[in-house]
């Protein structure tokens, strides 16, 4: 009867090489697959990054047309209005004409100018100088130094 030994030895030694191929087939797919999803990730996040840019730049483009429909909401006869203490929505709606401008909008926007008006007749108040026509005329304290320094 003939020697088994090298026939199992052969099947062991093709059966190790196979595994081995085997092995090799599937890591090389693995690593495939990992650097597939690594891409895809790096993608994705490409998309997010250019998704939250144009949500901002959507954010600032209505910033944008807001302010500038608040520009063209409170023309002269508005800012005149509200100087003078007009301050119902209704009527500078009225004064202004149609705009898209919510009444928060415009309430805000209001509130803003009409503060800026008080620092200014403020400030103005306080510099106002010599004017026998001007309701509580005289020289403010700055301008006494500078009549005082020019003597």
């Amino acid at each position: 009867m003939a020697d088994p030994n090298p026939f199992l030895s052969t099947i062991a030694a093709t059966s190790a090489t196979l595994v081995a191929i085997i092995g090799g087939l599937l890591v090389a797919r693995f690593v495939s697959l990992t650097s597939e999803q690594d891409g895809a990730k790096r993608v994705l996040e490409d998309a997010r990054e250019r998704f939250r840019t144009a949500e901002l730049r959507a954010a600032e483009a209505k910033a944008d047309l807001r302010d500038w429909e608040i520009s063209r909401f409170f023309d002269d006869d508005v800012l005149e209005a509200i100087s003078h203490g007009e301050y119902d929505v209704g009527e500078l709606r009225r004064l202004a004409g149609d705009t898209p401008l919510s009444d928060e909008n415009i309430a805000d926007t209001v509130e803003i100018i009409a503060e800026e008006f008080g620092r200014a007749r403020s400030t103005l108040r306080e510099l106002r100088v010599m004017d026998t026509d001007a309701p509580g005329g005289g020289l403010s304290p700055a301008f006494r130094f500078h009549d005082m320094f020019r003597q």
